[in-house]
């Protein structure tokens, strides 16, 4: 009884820490992914929306195009720290470059408390990221550069990039 009641527990954790942190390896530069930071391509909103979605599983290791390294500047338009119950710690920002209209690119800053973020190699670019993005408010402008993630669908903010192709991590802020 004590062993089945040890299994269900086990379960549940798993089944639980999936949800919130879905594909987090891919997430935190903790499966062995060494991004090159030398070769930065420059992007805008209207060119990560035209990309097309895949559809990946929680268990998804990264995906070929999640090897680039972008960098894009605009202006934040939504800054929202993920906390609470079903939240990770990270910084949600949404930022437009009036590229195509009022759209937004997600662009989200780990949080480096996280206990998997804490073995990342690139835990300082991420508390780097996290002193610049703290101080962050709607409306500023900044320059991300980061590593392009595909999401899992799930339900948007309005004006986000439909393909659910975002920026996780950003390994460098800039506020302008």
């Amino acid at each position: 009884m004590k062993l089945q009641l040890l299994f269900i527990t086990l379960l549940l954790g798993l089944c639980c820490s999936a949800q919130v942190h879905q594909r987090w390896p891919v997430k935190t530069l903790t499966d062995g992914f060494a991004p090159d930071t030398n070769a930065v391509k420059k992007v805008t909103v209207k060119q990560m929306h035209s990309k097309k979605r895949t559809k990946v599983k929680d268990t998804q290791p990264r995906l070929k195009f999640e090897k680039q390294v972008v960098q894009i500047t605009g202006t934040i338009t939504r800054i929202v720290p993920e906390t609470g119950a079903d939240g990770d710690g990270d910084y949600h920002i949404e930022i437009s470059d009036n590229s195509l209209g009022d759209s937004t690119f997600v662009c989200e800053a780990v949080d480096p408390e996280n206990s998997i973020t804490k073995k990342s190699p690139y835990l300082g670019n991420f508390i780097k990221v996290r002193s610049v993005v703290k101080d962050l408010k709607k409306g500023d402008s900044v320059t991300f550069t980061g590593i392009i993630f595909q999401d899992k669908y799930h339900s948007p903010s309005p004006l986000r990039t439909r393909n659910f192709i975002e920026m996780h991590p950003i390994i460098k802020a800039i506020e302008n």
